[in-house]
């Protein structure tokens, strides 16, 4: 009685399954009951949004195979979409889904009752591979898909810098250039500030227009600046709660990256701004919302640390500060003795002032240093190391065999023996677009943990140290200005009545002395925080590899076998933290001060 129970329960459930899996059509009957549903809290788009609900899977069901699930019914309603838009056959679809459907259903008669986890998910990787190879290649290409990625890679993980310069300093101007008004409303300060999106629209526009004005003559042509132009937007606001990464849009890739919830998005602008890529249809089969939200958090992440290099560095180019070198006023002033004088107290002025602004320099040196460090290891060791390892996965599964720099010849080619005939004579399948989006995935989590945004503590200093940064600079430039109209008073006698420049300069100095010992505590609890992030990691490994093991744990390295399926994508493992200690730790014994 209770098999036969179990045989109706499944028998009625496969109904549910197969009008997803043949047809993409979420079932009429019982569609509360349904996994997958339409996803009425999201904005209205061309094509109906799908949610998996991870709570109504039943137990035969691995994560896995829902997310496939799920990624056949869109890849179903996405063709339909193309061909219900076009009156004539498409074509770019050689294959319409109808002709697959035969096929499809032998897969799924062939399921008999228990059903089991592992009979059910050779179904529908069948399913999945049957469809990708017919028509989804045509509709997602991997060329097509490789833009993307490099559209990402070159401006939210900033390996374009000229990207991350650019955008910092139009966003700067744009702040100058704000009415006098508008900034006498500010009674919060930075935080009072208003931002609209015309502001943080027309910067990114200017951002990329000075993008365009470097290209070269010899090569005008930049698919990626065009593809970025299309896709790029900038807007005011964080990303909401609602677009984080959750369990039901990364089922299938066994990770979910817990991001730090420090903010990083309100350094450009005063209030929150967001960089992002609008993604529509087919990409968004293979980018979720969860994946632009974490890039996004990323790019904030990255671009706050290259702000905050900018205008350490900028301080050097003021040079009334760094250096001045009175010189004689010149006949006949400087032949008499006020002349001589005045001369005399000019130099006692600049010489005190030169020996005030020594610890500051030497703070700025050092919080320069470090960020410069950490961007750099950031850049160089994690985001160009991992994207090279995951774009030469995604290129070839198996790595080309060493080849001989002479040219061939028909007599050394009749002469060489064949190595490994198994391997030379097969090549692996290309990957199916769920493969690279669960690789992608994966790719993005490790990212996401080399960079320390899943440290919290680390996190947090980091913010403290990037806040601390603007107001340091802020107060040295002030005294700048400061300083400026004093030599007015003193040399020229330009006074102004309603300003009192002695006392404003006491409470600046002041100030400044508060300022930079913060920013000393900060630096030495980011690399106090750098050091317990090396030990803990010495010490338990990485948790990206464990998790790669436990979800696959036949999959082995894309340099090694194959499994079934293609080879699975292990993320490569960055340098570790104890490469750029030892730059800081370099840089402490020269003087620097970390």
């Amino acid at each position: 009685m209770a098999l036969h129970l179990v045989k109706i329960a499944e028998t009625a459930w496969m109904r549910q399954l197969s009008t997803w899996l043949l047809y993409g059509n979420v079932p009429v009957l019982g569609k509360d009951d349904f996994f997958i549903q339409e996803d009425r809290v999201s904005p209205d788009t061309a094509q109906a949004p799908f949610i998996l609900h991870t709570s109504l899977l039943p137990k035969f069901v691995l994560p896995q195979t829902a997310s496939s699930i799920l990624f056949i019914g869109k890849t179903l309603n996405l063709i339909r979409a193309k061909r219900n838009a076009s009156t004539t056959r498409p074509s770019g679809l050689p294959t319409y889904p109808v002709t697959l459907q035969g096929e499809h259903v032998e897969y799924l008669a062939a399921l008999q009752s228990p059903i089991s986890s592992s009979m059910l998910s050779n179904a529908v990787d069948a399913i999945r591979l049957s469809l990708s190879q017919s028509t989804l290649s045509k509709i997602l290409p991997l060329p097509k898909t490789l833009e993307i990625l490099s559209v990402l890679h070159d401006f939210l993980l900033l390996r374009r810098g000229e990207f991350a310069m650019a955008l910092v300093s139009h966003a700067d101007v744009r702040l100058q250039e704000r009415p006098m008004a508008a900034r006498a409303k500010a009674v919060d300060g930075l935080g009072g500030l208003s931002v609209k999106d015309g502001d943080v629209m027309a910067t990114l526009g200017h951002a990329l227009s000075e993008l365009y004005s470097l290209q070269s003559e010899e090569d005008p042509v930049d698919d990626a600046l065009d593809l970025a132009k299309d896709l790029l937007r900038l807007s005011v606001g964080g990303q909401s709660n609602s677009t984080a990464a959750g369990p039901a849009e990364l089922a299938g890739s066994g990770l979910s990256p817990d991001i730090s919830q420090v903010a990083f998005d309100d350094l450009l602008f005063p209030a929150p701004t967001c960089l992002s890529v609008q993604v529509g249809p087919p990409l968004d089969l293979f980018l979720s919302a969860s994946d632009i939200s974490v890039y996004s958090k990323v790019h904030a992440y990255l671009l706050g640390i290259r702000r905050a290099q900018i205008r350490l560095s900028g301080l050097w180019k003021h040079t009334f500060l760094r250096r001045n070198h009175p010189s004689p006023w010149g006949p006949p002033r400087s032949n008499s003795a006020f002349g001589q004088n005045m001369l005399g107290v000019g130099r006692q002025r600049d010489n005190a002032r030169t020996r005030q602004m020594r610890p500051v320099w030497a703070t700025s040196s050092a919080s320069l240093f470090l960020l410069s460090e950490i961007g750099s290891f950031f850049q160089a060791e994690v985001i160009q190391g991992s994207w090279q390892h995951f774009q030469t996965w995604i290129e070839d599964s198996q790595p080309p065999s060493p080849t001989s720099s002479r040219p061939g010849t028909a007599s050394s080619a009749q002469s060489k023996p064949p190595d490994h005939p198994n391997h030379s004579t097969t090549r692996p399948p290309r990957h199916d677009p769920e493969t690279l989006t669960v690789a992608h995935r994966r790719y993005l989590f490790a990212l996401v943990q080399s960079l320390f945004l899943t440290d919290v503590p680390f996190t947090q200093s980091l913010r403290s140290l990037l806040k601390r940064v603007d107001h340091f600079v802020a107060l040295v430039i002030r005294l700048q200005t400061i300083q400026r109209n004093m030599d007015l008073e003193t040399d020229e006698g330009v006074v102004d009545a309603l300003a009192d420049y002695a006392g404003e300069e006491t409470e600046l100095w002041q100030a400044l002395g508060a300022a930079r010992g913060r920013m000393e505590v900060s630096i030495r609890e980011v690399v106090a925080r750098l050091r317990d992030i090396d030990d803990s990691r010495s010490a338990e490994g990485r948790e990206i590899f464990a998790l790669g093991q436990r979800t696959h744990p036949s999959a082995e390295s894309w340099s090694g076998r194959a499994g079934p399926d293609g080879a699975h994508y292990v993320p490569r493992k960055t340098a570790g933290v104890d490469r750029l200690l030892m730059k800081l730790d370099f840089g402490n014994a020269n003087g620097s001060r970390v």
